[in-house]
Formats: C-alpha cells, structure tokens, sequence
C-alpha cells in the first residue's frame, strides 16, 4: 500500500490580510492594521480609511471563462446559490453572470464557536452545537445547475417561508401573494431572504491579522450575499421605473417594496441608505396617504414601515457619542399614524414607539445633569420628566387593552431569590407576546424618574423608594428574559429591537450587581451557542457593554451611561462581519460610590476569552 504524499510546506509564512487601509493598500506597503489609524498613516499625517466592500450593479460581459454548462440558458444572468467565489469574483460583484465552480468540503458552512476578536469573529476550532444549523442547508452544486431562474427564486423563497416570515409584522405573511403580481416586490422579498441566510450561515477561515493561524474568522456567506446584493439592485431599478411610472394600482405593492428595504439596510447596519430608503418611504407615504389608508394591506405596511424605523433608531442610539444621544428629536407619531396604528390594533408597534420615546427622554435629562451640567440641549429636565409621565398614562392605556391571553400565564409573585441567584420564569403563550410585554416592561424602567429627582437635588438615599421600583421592573424582566427560547429570539427578533440591547440599556438604570451578573452569564451563554448576533445586534458588543457596566458596579460606581469617545455615524455597515463598529474605549458616566461625586471617564474595553 501506498501512503499519502506529504503535504507541500508552504512558500512563505506570511499571514496576507485584504483589510489594510487605503492609504497603504495604494502605497503596496504592510498595514498593521491598529485602530483608530494604523502606524504609516500616523507616521505620514495621513486620513486612516478602512477598506469596504463596494457592491455596483451594472451591466457586464463574462470575460473569457470556461462555462459550467455550454448548453444556452434562460438563466444565465442568475447568481449562484451556492458555490466557492474566489475574490476575483466578489470585486466583480457587479456583474450580471457568474462561474458556478464545484463545490468543495471546505466551502460548506461551518457553526461558530465564540466570538472573541472585536475585528472579525474569530475562534478556536473547537465547535459546539450551533442554532443555526436548524436553518436549510444549500442545495448541491449538481441540482443548482440543472435550476431554472424560477426554482433558485423558489428556493429563497422557502426560506423566506420558513425563516424570515416569523420574524416581520403581520402584513409580511400576505407577501409572498402580493410579490406574485409585483416584481419589484418579488426581487426585494428575495433580496431580504439571501441577506437573511448570509448571515444565519456564516463561513469560516484561518487565521488572520490579530488572531493565530489555528483560529477561525467568521463572515457572512459571500454566495448569499452577491445573491441578496443582485437582487436588491434590480429591485431598485425596477422601483425606479414604477414610480416614474406614477401607476396607482401598485402604490401598496411599492411602499411594500420600500419596507423591506429599510428592513434590509436595518440588519446590514448600514445607516446612511437606510435614511435614504426612509426619506423615499416617507415622502411616498405623504403623497398617497389616503389612498394608502384606505387599503387595510396599506396600513398594515405602514405599521410595518414605522417600526423599521424605530429598529433602526434604537440601533443607532446604542453605542454612539453623547452628542449624538442628547440631540435627538421626538419620536412621537402623529395623530394620524397613531389613529390608523389603533385602529388595526398595532400592539407591537405602539409599545415600541413608547420605548424608544421614554429611553430618548430619560437619557436626555441623564446626560444634562452629568458631571458639571456642561450638557445642554433644547429639551430641559423639568420638560423631560413631564413628557416621561405623558407616556406612562399612554403605557397605562396599551397595558389596559391587552387581551387575556397576551398576558403571563403565572402570576407575578416570587420575582427571584437573590440567595441562590436563582430565577423562575415567567412564562407566555407565546414567543411574539413575550417580547411585547418585554418591551412594555422596559418602557416602565425609563420612565422612573427617581433617579432624575435624586441628581438634580444632589442628594443620595439608599432606601429610595424610586430604586426599589427600578429593581422590581428589572426583575420582572430578567424573569421574562429567562423564560425566553434563544432559538426563538435569534428567528424571531432580527427585525425588531432584540433581548441582547434591551438589557444593555435597562441595566444602566438598575445598580443590581447581581441581576447584572446573571445578564452577563445569560449573554455569554449565547456565544457558546455560536449565536453572533440577535435583533440585528451583535452580541459580542452587547456582552462588552455588560461587562464594563457590572465591573464598575463591582468597584462601588453607580453607571448611568455609555457612549463612544467620538461618533462613528454607526460605523460602515456589517457586510463582511458581524460587527459595523470596532472600538476599545468607551465613555462611562456615574457617580462614586463612596464620595457621591459624578464622573465621567474613558475607560478602555478588554474581555478574555
């Protein structure tokens, strides 16, 4: 018998990275990557650019490339579903035809273990049972090229079905029928799902700048995402065309379109297109109003369209300057939204608005009353605080309306046992209304306003019974928490504010230690089940944040807010990560815990594996 032939060392031990700056990738010099500037651009005074991938949709000719089938197509111009794409091609995302190569074992989607680097997720090789794997599995390279263009839309199509459908409004269940008469609709739908499998599949490589050769970086799946970037450019070529059209007959199938464009810039953490989308939507919106309201499908979209904006609001808000969070205009909808959101009993969508209209106030009358009251904004405490028990009575009214069966199942009683830091879950009929009353929860921890009372009275007492309130809504929430399936949030929550951030900004009002201890293990507990992201938040930066709030905690510090040294804009957009903003520092706002005194410092991120 023969043996194996050795495997060929390798030329060089150089490890070659494609995520240097501009300034060196122009200079062909190494870039040792360092954040915030790398050293050549420090060295020279230059602007430290980082490089992005630059999706262009044109039109294109295959250049000289043996094709899979000789055998002439309707399909030619389809982008694979699944295959290896070398990055020759992911430059040429543009183009309109693709070479299906075979595929390899190497290729196949691999479930990630922790997320540990802040760059790119990266890990040991080690690898757990992963929650993703319950999502379908690519089909074979042999059945994709015997697929015409209507069975690969089929097949994102099921995924849709299957994955993406649990997690939208209502509405989304009657677009697959309405996407059939509308093919902008149909593209965009399409776009949405590839995006959506891109990221519940992510590929692994080794190695990387930062990391050893024996840990595994993981991206989105580059196949789906081409697939989600073509079909979104044709959408929006095709919306183009619609409206410059001016059809009536297809002004709800197109605002529909707009919708999940703004759901897919959402999960992307691209900011910047999503106010794009946003200004169209609206502008679109206030031009056939009544037309739109007319149509129940129309006002279920628009209840579709105001909570995208909400999700996105509350991503940007978490982890920006404190410039950016005191500058922020009303969030309250009005009167004609909120009547049309009534009368189609759009319980998710007005609590949401509640919640993020509370965290907008609180945070604002924080951050003035910080350490030498330099803050100032056009909103004053006394007006944030009045507008705080505005949006109680509102909360009141939602909470009041709530059916029976959208309540708990057991009663309230027996929050936690701080002894043995155990916690029974309170439990509901299901995962969507579970959320809801999360939510609500959450919206009653902005609005205490004892916290507030006791900073602009500069005085502390222990026994304040507006802490004890805070405490009790904390509770209550990590006891919804706790009763939550993270297979259920990971499917159910990418397109509505998630768990992970939610806790984030509850806790900066709650100075339990111990109930933020169980936060930070019930969040690690979802980077041991290779889940990297949850209502479109990364749960590695989430996990950071509640570190640095219980290890302040821990040093006798009460933390009130956090924010980033500078504002990023909400950094360049997760396309090839699972992360939009990278940082080490960030800025705490609080008070000693033995003089009483208010501070605010920089304080550097650091979390071992």
């Amino acid at each position: 018998m023969y043996k194996p032939a050795p495997r060929r060392p390798k030329k060089t031990s150089i490890v070659r990275s494609r995520s240097g700056c501009k300034a060196c990738r122009q200079r062909r010099v190494k870039c040792d990557e360092k954040q915030p500037s790398c050293s050549a651009c420090v060295r020279r005074g230059n602007k430290c650019e980082a490089i992005t991938p630059n999706f262009e949709f044109r039109d294109g000719v295959m250049l000289g490339t043996k094709r899979c089938n000789k055998r002439k197509t309707t399909h030619s111009k389809e982008l694979p579903i699944q295959g290896t794409i070398t990055q020759d091609e992911l430059s040429l995302s543009g183009s309109d035809d693709y070479l299906i190569e075979p595929n390899h074992r190497d290729n196949a989607p691999t479930p990630a273990p922790h997320p540990i680097s802040d760059e790119w997720l990266s890990c040991s090789p080690s690898t757990p049972q992963s929650l993703t794997t319950n999502f379908p599995s690519p089909l074979p390279n042999q059945t994709i090229r015997s697929l015409g263009r209507s069975e690969n839309e089929l097949f994102y199509l099921t995924h849709w079905e299957k994955s993406c459908v649990q997690s939208l409004p209502s509405f989304q269940a009657q677009i697959t029928v309405m996407a059939e008469e509308h093919a902008p609709l149909l593209q965009a739908l399409l776009a949405l799902s590839a995006c959506n499998m891109s990221r519940s599949l992510p590929e692994g490589t080794e190695g990387g700048i930062g990391t050893s050769l024996s840990q595994i970086i993981y991206r989105p799946r580059r196949d789906y995402l081409l697939s989600s970037q073509h079909y979104y450019g044709t959408a929006i070529k095709q919306i183009a065309k619609t409206i410059g059209k001016g059809t009536s007959s297809s002004i709800s199938h197109t605002l529909a379109a707009m919708v999940l464009f703004c759901y897919l810039e959402s999960a992307m953490g691209n900011f910047a297109n999503f106010a794009c989308h946003t200004q169209g939507a609206d502008t679109f919106i206030n031009t056939h109003l009544t037309k739109i309201s007319s149509d129940p499908i129309g006002r279920e979209i628009i209840a579709a369209w105001v909570l995208a904006k909400y999700h996105a609001w509350w991503l940007r808000m978490n982890f920006s300057s404190f410039s950016f969070q005191l500058h922020q205009g009303s969030l309250c909808l009005s009167p004609d939204i909120s009547n049309m959101l009534r009368s189609i009993n759009a319980e998710r969508v007005i609590v949401t608005s509640i919640l993020c209209e509370s965290y907008r106030l609180n945070n604002i009358a924080l951050l003035q009353l910080g350490p030498c009251r330099t803050q100032t904004s056009d909103v004053t405490v006394e007006e944030c605080i009045a507008s705080l028990r505005i949006e109680s009575r509102k909360l009141d009214e939602w909470h009041a309306e709530l059916p029976q069966s959208e309540l708990p199942i057991e009663s309230f009683s027996g929050i936690m046992d701080h002894d043995e830091g155990g916690i029974r879950p309170l439990m509901f009929k299901s995962h969507y209304f579970a959320m809801n009353y999360a939510y609500y929860v959450s919206s009653r921890i902005m609005q205490c306003t004892a916290l507030l009372q006791e900073l602009r009275c500069t005085r502390s007492e222990s026994n304040d019974p507006g802490k004890k309130e805070v405490n009790y809504w904390m509770a209550l929430l990590v006891r919804i928490v706790s009763g939550l399936n993270k297979q259920d949030c990971f499917k159910g929550n990418v397109y509505s504010i998630g768990v992970s951030s939610l806790l984030v900004a509850c806790l900066l009002r709650c100075q339990n230690l111990t109930i933020g201890r169980w936060i930070e293990k019930w969040l690690h507990e979802w980077s041991i089940l290779s889940i990297l992201e949850e209502g479109s938040f990364p749960i590695f930066q989430a996990l950071k944040a509640i570190w640095l709030i219980n290890e302040e905690k821990a040093a006798g510090n009460d933390i009130y807010a956090l924010a980033l040294p500078d504002d990023d804009g909400g950094g360049t957009g997760k396309y090839m990560s699972y992360n939009s903003q990278h940082f080490d520092m960030m800025v705490t706002l609080g008070r000693r815990g033995t003089s009483g005194r208010l501070y605010s410092e920089l304080v550097p991120i650091n979390i071992e594996s």
